[in-house]
This record gives structure tokens, C-alpha cells and sequence, in this order.
């Protein structure tokens, strides 16, 4: 091995200098700028979640569209049939053509990128507008208190990609805002940001900044930390960040499906139990109503 080229024994080795043989390169897409799409958490069971995530998808996608590419951005039309065509053979080989091409459009609308993140999925696709899928979607579970999942926690629709610095980021935004934010009746709004593996950026800047470009795009628009009609929704990971805006995020559970099906589930408790006072020291208004309740739990 001693007469390897460096640069070959650099690629067969690990960080620490060891062989590497049972190492596979990793050939799976990963997020690039301007993609959209959907977010999608689990534990641990990452597999299982994106086989769900496709599925709740493509069914809610072909209920709200259909198969169909009217409302996806790389379209590829049908191949149209010669009515006037008298050779037999022909005109089935067209009739499969255009079911071939349907089916492959239809498995096309969503891709599954790498995010290189445990628990963490993101499925790509080719719908002009992920929000309206995922509030229905969200929606139709928090109606109907039922889901088809038993691995995917929360699932956010992405309207878009970018570099995780604060110049793309409000460029992004800026954008995104000119749709959700400009010439449209004044609504309530928060602004919430998760990181993962980024120390580069502060939240207080981005939401500083974020809460600022709102505010250009129409004065009116008001700040609602419990009951926002929509919520500014940035999850940067790593070096990228995505960006939507979300209707009823706070109201729908912070699009967490599982709380949203549990919350059909939850019964109510007789006065008097245990749980009263648990109760009381949440929602104490007082400093001394809590501790009054503390003691009683400690009396117990």
C-alpha cells in the first residue's frame, strides 16, 4: 500500500487515517437553493416515515389535483392520440404511451433529498404551491382527528430554499412576502426559527430583520405570539435555510400530526384529582398562586 498514490490513499481512508472498506459513498440527492417541498421529523425510524410521508402525499395530492400536471412546474404533455389513425397497433402503442407518461409524472411530483440529519426527511416536488397541499392535508387531519401515520411527527410544508446568511435569507423572504404579506388585508403574524447544527446566525437578528420586512410590505400587519393568523417559519439546516409561510400553524399544532390526532383523546378530568393542581401551576396568573399550588402538590 506504500506505493498508493497520496490522493488515492486520502480517498480509502477515514479521518483518522485507517482503511475504510465497508464505507459506501452516499449517490443520494441532497437540498440545493430554489428547491421546495415538504419537511417531515421522526424518530429514529426515518425509512418508515418517508415510505408515509409519499403516501399521505401522493393520496392528497391526487384528491386536491389529481394525476394530472396543471398545477406542477415541470410539465410534460400527454401524447395526443390520431383519431384519424387506422393502424391498430398504433393507436394502443399511444394509449400506453399516454399512460406510461401519466404514471411517470405522477411518480415524478415528489423526490426524496438528503438531508445528511437524523429524524429529519425532506421530499422535493414539483407543485407550484406545497402550503396549499399542506394545510389541506393538516387541515383534513385536525378535522377529521384521523391519520394514516404512525412514524412522521411534524410535517412542514417549504416554499422555498436558500443559503442559510442573513443577505439570503431576507432576499428569500423578500419574495416570499411580496405574496403573503403585500396588498392583502392586515393580518397577524408570528415568526418562528428552529436550528440545527448552525451557530453562525443568530435567531434574535433573523427575526429582527424578518419582523422589520412584514412591516415594510404593510404597516398594518400585527405581531401574535399565541393566536397568528399565519406563522413566518424558518428551518435552517446546517448551511441552507427554508422558508414558508404557514396558515394556523399555532392553531394546527405547530403541524404536528400526532398531537393533532391525540387531541381528540384527551378527556376531561373530574374536579378535585391530582391533575387540578398540576393544571393550576400552568396556568397560574400569580406568583403566589403557583407557589401556593406547589405546596400542595408537596403536602401529597
Amino acid at each position: 500500500m506504500s506505493g498508493e498514490p497520496q490522493s488515492k490513499r486520502l480517498k480509502l481512508t477515514d479521518k483518522k487515517g485507517k482503511w475504510n472498506h465497508f464505507k459506501k459513498p452516499n449517490r443520494n440527492a441532497r437540498i440545493e437553493i430554489g428547491n421546495r417541498g415538504f419537511l417531515a421529523t421522526c424518530n429514529f425510524r426515518e425509512k418508515d416515515c418517508r415510505r408515509e410521508t409519499f403516501n399521505i402525499l401522493t393520496t392528497y395530492a391526487d384528491q386536491l389535483f389529481g394525476t394530472g400536471d396543471e398545477n406542477d412546474d415541470a410539465s410534460s404533455k400527454m401524447p395526443d392520440v390520431d383519431e384519424t389513425e387506422d393502424d391498430i397497433s398504433t393507436e394502443l402503442q399511444n394509449e400506453i404511451d399516454a399512460i406510461n407518461a401519466t404514471n411517470k409524472k405522477k411518480s415524478n411530483r415528489f423526490q426524496h433529498l438528503d438531508t445528511e440529519m437524523a429524524n429529519l426527511v425532506f421530499v422535493k416536488t414539483t407543485l407550484r404551491n406545497p402550503v396549499e397541499l399542506g394545510a389541506h392535508i393538516v387541515s383534513d387531519i385536525a378535522s377529521t382527528r384521523k391519520s394514516a401515520s404512525r412514524f412522521l411527527l411534524r410535517f412542514i410544508p417549504v416554499e422555498i430554499v436558500c443559503k442559510a446568511t442573513i443577505d439570503d435569507i431576507k432576499t428569500a423572504a423578500g419574495k416570499l412576502f411580496d405574496v403573503h404579506f403585500l396588498n392583502c388585508p392586515p393580518k397577524t403574524f408570528s415568526i418562528v426559527i428552529n436550528k440545527r447544527y448552525n451557530n453562525s446566525i443568530q435567531k434574535d437578528i433573523i427575526i429582527e430583520e424578518l419582523a422589520g420586512l412584514v412591516a415594510f410590505k404593510n404597516v398594518h400587519h400585527k405581531v401574535d405570539l399565541k393566536n397568528a393568523e399565519c406563522s413566518v417559519i424558518v428551518e435552517i439546516l446546517k448551511g441552507i435555510c427554508c422558508l414558508s409561510v404557514l396558515p394556523n400553524y399555532l392553531k394546527w399544532k405547530k403541524y404536528n400530526i400526532t398531537e393533532l390526532v391525540l387531541a381528540s383523546k384527551v378527556t376531561p378530568v373530574a374536579a378535585g384529582s391530582d391533575t387540578d393542581a398540576v393544571a393550576a401551576v400552568v396556568t397560574a396568573d400569580s406568583k403566589s398562586e403557583t407557589v401556593e399550588t406547589i405546596e400542595k402538590e408537596e403536602d401529597k
